[in-house]
């Protein structure tokens, strides 16, 4: 999506938790990666802010090479809240301790995604 096209979706909808609209809307690019192409600038910071002023910023870095995962981090000014990691089964093997992450998004979100799709 190009970042014009990313300021309108954005400038049209309400924030969920918030419940006040956006004032302003900004996309980013750092440095592109070895593997971002014609149709991909990556990673990409869109950069929110909402009429009262909270400020909102969303990093995507979609081919990073790291399997798929997914961090949110909601700081407040009492707390700071962390979307939890799903549960995984820690390995211990030939050395190494570890736990294995998603490959895509099919194993973690198709509850979901089907649950969407049932709606």
């Amino acid at each position: 999506m190009n970042p014009a096209r990313a300021q309108q979706r954005l400038r049209s909808s309400r924030p969920r938790l918030l419940g006040e609209d956006y004032a302003s809307a900004e996309v980013r690019f750092a440095k592109d990666t070895r593997r971002t192409h014609a149709k991909l600038r990556d990673p990409q910071i869109m950069i929110l802010t909402t009429k009262s002023g909270v400020r909102i910023d969303v990093e995507a870095f979609v081919n990073n090479g790291n399997n798929y995962e997914i961090k949110c981090e909601v700081v407040c000014e009492d707390a700071v809240f962390n979307l939890p990691e799903p549960s995984n089964i820690q390995v211990t093997a030939i050395a190494n301790k570890g736990i294995a992450i998603h490959k895509d998004w099919s194993t973690r979100f198709v509850e979901a995604y089907n649950t969407e799709f049932q709606e």
